[in-house]
């Protein structure tokens, strides 16, 4: 027998696989979700009352079929700070 004499590897030094786990992208937050968190309750109407938007429009907004005007996005996110405010 010839050949090199080697230690034994202890089990916690043993190179072993390593499984990480797969990056799954975060899917955005849409306006409709966001409106919702900050009125959930009758969130049509508030929005309305907020914005003096008509329904229908509200509507296109909620469910992305249309863009949101920023100054809409600048009530709702005012809304979310008073909220935290308050807590």
């Amino acid at each position: 027998m010839h050949g090199v004499w080697r230690e034994p590897v202890p089990q916690s030094k043993k190179a072993r696989l390593r499984s990480w786990p797969k990056k799954t992208p975060v899917p955005p937050i849409d306006f409709g979700d966001l409106a919702r968190f900050v009125y959930p309750v009758k969130t049509l109407e508030c929005l309305g009352a907020a914005t003096s938007a008509p329904r229908s429009t509200i509507k296109t907004w909620l469910n992305g079929s249309h863009g949101v005007p920023g100054w809409v996005l600048a009530i709702v996110t005012a809304e979310i700070m008073q909220q935290v405010g308050r807590r």
